[in-house]
């Protein structure tokens, strides 16, 4: 027992690990040399593999921090996006009296993302009322444009032809 105890103290005291221990040959002691050389180097490898994990995972969080971040700055940006669709058509709440005989009321809620849905009422001179509904292919931010461009197109285009002709226009005028 004692020559096991020497044996240990020799090969954790010399630190080369190296499981040959002089005047030892190949019976306990020297298996016990192998084991412990053995977890030497498995200590080792499982040491230098937790410093590579935890580069990973300081990593990872890291990237995880930067996504999070960016998906918190998209919802906001989106938010603010179907904000601003939400103005570009008349309020919902506001039932709109155009004229003596006509009130519309309208409600248009977005998905999740911006798209190109688009609805718009007014009266051209005091006879017509103009009402359009559309649905711009595709979604996000150049449907939302596209739409607010045509919104105004129209409304421009009808209330140009309607001043300089003296009359309402009819639907395929505008258009």
């Amino acid at each position: 027992a004692t020559a096991i105890g020497d044996a240990t103290d020799e090969i954790l005291a010399d630190g080369t690990k190296s499981g040959k221990l002089v005047g030892y040959g190949p019976d306990e002691v020297g298996e016990l040399a192998s084991v412990f050389e053995l977890l030497g180097r498995t200590t080792d490898e499982l040491t230098e593999t937790n410093a590579r994990l935890e580069l990973r995972n300081r990593d990872l969080n890291e990237a995880r921090t930067r996504l999070r971040e960016n998906l918190d700055r998209l919802e906001r940006e989106l938010n603010s996006a179907r904000t601003l669709q939400l103005s570009m058509v008349p309020a919902p709440d506001a039932g709109t009296s155009l004229g003596a005989n006509v009130a519309v009321k309208a409600l248009m809620e977005p998905a999740r993302e911006v798209g190109g849905d688009f609805y718009d009422f007014f009266t051209v001179g005091d006879d017509t009322v103009c009402v359009l509904v559309g649905d711009v292919s595709d979604k996000g931010t150049p449907s939302a444009l596209f739409m607010a461009r045509t919104i105004s197109l129209v409304r421009f285009s009808t209330n140009q032809i309607a001043r300089f002709s003296g009359r309402s226009p009819n639907p395929a005028e505008v258009l």
